[in-house]
């Protein structure tokens, strides 16, 4: 018999509870208070300990990598000559779309009118897209060079 209890958090609405599933109240506890204190809660202060914005840059840094080899297999499979012009626009849209949502659905800017906070949320995605695509850059030329000096220095 499974017994399902709803606990509202103080402060939110009816749509964010935690529902537990035969679970016991200090197996939640961590839970609420993972919900009550995440970065992405509009309820209180702003948490310095983790910048927004480092956290927006780690997104969308390790969405990249993610969004390649996913789509390897794909590439891999149908050799369709129209997926040249598809994958580009899925390699920028995506980390630009996670990168925008964790900045507009943080508690960033709230007071500001919602076309400025807009317009300045999707400019602050594009600095921070490009920061990683250059450190993205940075990393494979490094690899690379690594590999290359082994080969020269005699490895395999």
């Amino acid at each position: 018999m499974k017994s399902v209890r709803l606990i509202f958090l103080p402060g939110h609405t009816k749509t964010r509870c935690a529902v537990s599933i035969l679970m016991k109240e200090e197996y939640i506890k961590p839970c609420i208070w993972i919900l009550e204190n995440s970065i992405m809660s509009r309820n209180g202060e702003m948490d310095e300990r983790m910048p927004l914005f480092l956290t927006a840059g780690l997104g969308c840094l390790f969405c990249m990598p993610i969004i390649y080899l996913a789509t390897r297999p794909v590439v891999w499979l149908f050799h369709a000559p129209w997926l040249a012009w598809v994958l580009p626009g899925l390699f920028i849209l995506t980390p630009l779309s996670v990168t925008f949502i964790i900045l507009y659905r943080s508690g960033w800017h709230e007071e500001w009118p919602k076309f400025r906070r807009i317009l300045s949320t999707a400019v602050s995605s594009c600095m921070i897209f490009g920061v990683d695509l250059l450190g993205m850059a940075a990393i494979v030329a490094a690899a690379c060079l690594i590999a290359g000096l082994a080969k020269v220095m005699g490895g395999n």
